[in-house]
């Protein structure tokens, strides 16, 4: 039976449909390299709706013998160690954290204004109920 997958590469950032009657991902992996996709630093995941249950499932099926779904689904290659640190350069990274900074003193001091006028709410009550318990006497 042939079925559509939708195969997303992080490591070309490119994205190609397929037909294929592939039953194992040892079977799909031939086309996916065949397609230039696929390297060995990479992990396959395979997104899919569940024909007994309707739900969206994931499944990590690096194991060649991993049986694919019956239908149709799409096929992520992933990079299997992410590597450390940030891929955002530097100048933009400053900027993001002052961005980050100065966003954290608006909040601190929208923060201290609102105890502020809580404060400010908590006396004006305060005195209200004192008035009206002189205007019992």
């Amino acid at each position: 039976m042939q079925k559509k997958v939708q195969i997303h590469s992080s490591s070309t950032g490119q994205t190609i449909v397929i037909q294929t009657s592939a039953e194992t991902w040892a079977e799909l992996k031939q086309e996916v390299v065949d397609e230039g996709l696929w390297n060995n630093s990479l992990q396959p995941v395979i997104k899919y709706t569940n024909p007994d249950t309707g739900n969206v499932e994931k499944e990590n099926i690096s194991n060649d013998s991993a049986f694919l779904p019956e239908g149709d689904f799409k096929l992520f290659l992933i990079a299997a160690k992410m590597k450390s640190g940030s891929n955002i350069p530097k100048g933009k990274k400053l900027k993001l954290t002052e961005r980050l900074t100065i966003h954290n003193q608006r909040v601190a001091r929208v923060k201290t204004e609102i105890t502020e006028l809580q404060q400010e709410a908590l006396e004006i009550e305060a005195e209200l109920l004192a008035m009206e318990a002189n205007d019992l006497e």
